[in-house]
This record gives structure tokens, sequence and C-alpha cells, in this order.
């Protein structure tokens, strides 16, 4: 909606009445009908989109400035006190700021009289537990932190916090040895994989039992879950070993077999999800 008001503004000169076409779909039919149904352009949604544009410029700007000034000055060793807000006064004391040359300079920057600051954002810890007790800037990261630009922005924030749970998670991941059961088929030189549906269990003496059922060819252990599908997505020669130790006393019986054919259709112009 925002892009089409700045088309818009740029036609106005040359055509009073202009429209806009709504799709969600690029294809023949979703095009043809967006021309032959355009719509008036919503200046609320316009305005709404104009508002957080503005707010995400002031706020990022106010918190870049606010954590780059912060953050070099703590590598500096300048902040090492509580930093809090006057909200009266508009002027951001600290417990040491004499102790760093460019405290004062500073304060009387601009930042300061923000009303970032003055809402109480220091007070509420965004510098304190926020970033530097989560040990992204501390010790001697603050040392290679000197004058470097610590940008803030409402959507990348959010965006490198997901990134970092991800990142924790893989990190913690502890890896466990699983086990299946499958059957490896060659029939006029053709390979014939057969998996179970139970998937993969993580219990090896489990697998061993319905294994030693099928090897013995008795079959009254499994249960109908346990029947073999066959797959054409085949494995590599991870279960060979297994599969070669079972003889010509093997015996199954195919019970159903489900035969279906899929059509992939090439992707539609412009489309990037396919």
């Amino acid at each position: 909606e925002y892009i089409a008001n700045e088309i818009k503004e740029i036609l106005e000169p040359l055509r009073k009445e202009i429209k806009r076409a709504r799709f969600s779909a690029i294809t023949k039919s979703e095009i043809t009908r967006a021309i032959e149904n355009p719509f008036e352009i919503d200046q609320r949604q316009v305005e709404s989109v104009g508002a957080r544009m503005e707010l995400d410029l002031r706020i990022g700007a106010s918190f870049t400035r606010l954590h780059t000034l912060s953050i070099n000055l703590l590598s500096q060793g300048g902040y090492s006190g509580n930093i809090q807000s006057n909200r009266n006064s508009g002027i951001c004391s600290d417990s040491n700021q004499g102790n760093h040359p460019d405290s004062h300079s500073v304060i009387q920057s601009g930042i300061i009289q923000s009303d970032i600051i003055q809402s109480g954002i220091i007070q509420s810890g965004i510098i304190q537990s926020g970033i530097i007790q989560s040990g992204i800037y501390s010790g001697r990261n603050l040392e290679n932190k000197k004058n470097a630009v610590i940008s803030y922005g409402s959507c990348q924030i959010p965006t490198l916090g997901f990134v970092v749970e991800r990142a924790l998670l893989i990190e913690q991941f502890v890896p466990e040895p699983f086990f299946t059961l499958n059957i490896l088929i060659f029939k006029n030189n053709i390979k014939h994989l057969f998996k179970w549906q139970r998937g993969n269990i993580f219990d090896m003496n489990c697998v061993k039992l319905f294994l030693d059922a099928l090897l013995s060819g008795s079959n009254d252990n499994l249960s109908q879950e346990d029947n073999l599908n066959q797959e054409d997505n085949l494995n590599q020669d991870d279960k060979k070993s297994s599969i070669q130790s079972i003889d010509d006393t093997l015996k199954g019986k195919i019970t159903d077999i489900n035969v279906k054919d899929t059509i992939r259709y090439r992707p539609l112009p412009l489309r990037t999800v396919d």
C-alpha cells in the first residue's frame, strides 16, 4: 500500500485518478481479476506504514547511539558505576562519570536529553543486564569494541535473537546413536529398499529383537505397524552389514501395494518458493 502511494504521488501530475491492483499470486486469472477490479489506495495503511518507518528510524538511531557511546565508554573504563536517569532535568548521572575525560561531553551530546533516556530505559537495565552481563561485550571483548558502532534495529534484534537461540540449541545438542531395520532386495539387478514404519529406534536391543524374529521366521511378535513399506530413496550402504547377515531363511509376504503418480509442475514466473 505504501509503495502504491509512492507511485501515485509520482503519477498524480499526469493522471488524477490512480487506483491499485491487488493480487496475491502471479497467475493469469489472479492478475486479470486484479486489473478488472482496482481498489482505492487505503491512506490509513499508508500512514501506518509511514509511522512505523519513522519509529524504526528514530528508535534505531537513538538506541544505536546509546549502545555505541555506552559500550565505547565501558571499553575505555569510563563507566564503572551505575547509570541512572534523572527524568526531571533530563541529565544522566554516573557515580563514576568523572573517571573519564569525555564523560561530560557525552552527557551534553544530546543523547541523554532524548525521550528514550528520560523514560527510564537506562534504569530498566538494558546496558547493565541486556548487553554487558550477557557476555557479548564483557571482559576482553570490550577491548575489541573500541570505536565500534553497536547497531540496533527493531527487525534485526529479534532476528538476532532467533539466530542465537538456534545456535545455542545446536551447541547444546548431544548426539545419540539410533537404529532402524531395513531390508534391501536385489531383483533383476534392481535394488528395492523396504523400511519399517517405526522409524529410528534408540534402543538397539529392541531392533535386534525384531531382527531375530525375522531370521527365525516367526512373525508372531510383529504387529501390523511393523509392516515394511517400499521406499524409492535408497540409503547408502550404512545398513548393508546387517542386511548381508540375512540368508535365504528369511521370508516375507507382501500384503498391499500402493502405486501413485506424482506430477511436479515447473515454477511460475518470479516465484521463489518452489
